[in-house]
């Protein structure tokens, strides 16, 4: 069975490993977070070497346009015994030997002049595809900045949450060594002060839940960027880029500007040129080959080796007349084709509507951060007056409870608000495609 914990252990446990984290390191800015961010993430190294991979195959498509030149060099020997045939008396039989060496170079070369558009189709989809994943990895690269400058905002977040939860027992540890004073001059009943301490350990749970988070979440940051959680700083509190756009603005930037959607057209173009290659393979097309060879032969009945040269080229004009492969990669481009514009369709439909819901988000989170600043410092002029009247004994131990039970909901509020507000704006940032504005490197 698992063994138990004094609850005020856990909180002294959690609160030691909040301030040690604290103290681990300095603070940590938004943008050297995003920057480590993008050198740790395991995405932006497949993005990269798929762009690698494309320019390999570009390279590859390409090649297709230049000679092909091979060249071997053999060598070889002979020996012959043989018996010459008579042909004049005594018509004996003559037996003799020969013996041969040899050396041969030669050199072979193949052109393809003109083939009517299936290399230039290879090509032109082999350097449109390399394009579509220069865009790729922006987009990935993007989507790393967003889940780090959230997970960044989070942290701040649970921080002030715990900042919060701590006034709040700061409080309420006052208000029970008031109602204690009280009880003890009479003026309160005893059951004021047990409701005190109640109170008081319920602060302490809300102080441990939150520091719990808040370990929780600096872990989570610290996956991201590729430290481990006790070397991580404390986050700086970022000055974000100010964004204030109209939905439709917001949606016409993201169709122009979101990598995402770039790199679907890139790949609708892509899909184009492999149609054309795939049509070209009805075509003819027209080649050049030729060949060379030099031969040393070395009898060892002549004192000199005898050369042997030959050289021979042609030109040739192929025309496909039956091949049942055509029509099928014809039929399989042209449907990968309207699949690949479907899926751009789509792109920029969702690309726009996530723009203007974000943009519709950020105008809500600006309009709840000025209520909630409102509210907040509306409940703590109100627990102040409270806080006078229950020392007068003019107010009950409930309407103290209240009074601090809103102005800590109107705390927290105001942090959610503000948390609320910037993590609309990174939202917004990368919906429209501007993730540059966020920082990280280049």
């Amino acid at each position: 069975m698992r063994p138990t914990v004094p609850f005020a252990l856990a909180a002294l446990l959690a609160l030691g490993s909040v301030e040690r984290v604290a103290r681990a390191q300095g603070t940590l800015t938004l943008g050297e977070a995003i920057g480590m961010a993008h050198a740790a993430s395991p995405d932006l190294r497949a993005a990269v070497a798929e762009i690698d991979r494309a320019d390999a195959e570009h390279d590859k498509a390409i090649s297709a346009y230049l000679p092909r030149l091979s060249a071997s060099v053999s060598g070889g020997g002979q020996i012959v015994r043989d018996t010459l045939p008579p042909i004049r008396a005594p018509f004996t039989l003559e037996p003799y030997d020969l013996r041969a060496g040899s050396a041969d170079g030669r050199a072979d070369l193949r052109w393809t002049l003109w083939d009517f558009g299936k290399t230039s189709g290879a090509a032109g989809a082999a350097a449109r595809t390399r394009d579509a994943r220069a865009h790729g990895a922006s987009a990935a690269k993007a989507e790393v900045t967003r889940a780090a400058a959230t997970l960044f905002l989070t942290v701040i977040y649970d921080a002030q949450l715990v900042d919060s939860k701590k006034i709040s027992l700061r409080h309420r540890a006052r208000h029970a060594a008031l109602a204690k004073a009280l009880v003890d001059k009479g003026v309160r009943a005893p059951i004021d002060e047990a409701r005190a301490r109640l109170h008081l350990e319920a602060a302490r749970q809300d102080v441990a839940a939150a520091e719990g988070r808040l370990l929780v979440d600096r872990a989570k940051l610290a996956e991201v960027l590729g430290v481990d959680p006790d070397a991580l700083g404390v986050p700086a509190k970022p000055v974000l880029p100010s964004m204030d756009e109209a939905p439709r603005a917001a949606a016409a930037r993201a169709e122009r500007s979101r990598p995402e959607i770039a790199a679907a057209a890139a790949s609708v173009l892509a899909g184009e040129e492999t149609l054309d290659a795939a049509r070209a393979q009805y075509l003819p097309s027209l080649s050049l080959s030729g060949t060379g060879s030099y031969r040393l032969t070395r009898y060892d009945v002549e004192p000199n080796a005898v050369p042997r040269a030959e050289v021979s080229g042609q030109l040739t004009i192929t025309v496909p007349i039956f091949d049942a492969h055509t029509p099928a990669a014809v039929a399989e481009a042209r449907a990968s084709l309207a699949a690949t514009e479907a899926k751009e369709t789509l792109l920029r439909r969702r690309a726009k509507t996530e723009a203007a819901v974000a943009a519709l988000e950020l105008r809500t989170a600006r309009a709840l951060d000025a209520r909630a600043r409102d509210l907040a410092t509306s409940t703590q002029a109100a627990l102040g007056v409270v806080e006078a009247r229950y020392q007068s004994g003019l107010a009950s131990p409930l309407e103290l409870v209240d009074a601090e039970t809103s102005d800590l909901d109107a705390r927290d509020a105001l942090f959610a608000a503000e948390y609320r507000r910037q993590v609309a704006t990174v939202d917004l940032a990368i919906a429209t495609g501007r993730a540059a504005l966020l920082g990280g490197r280049p």
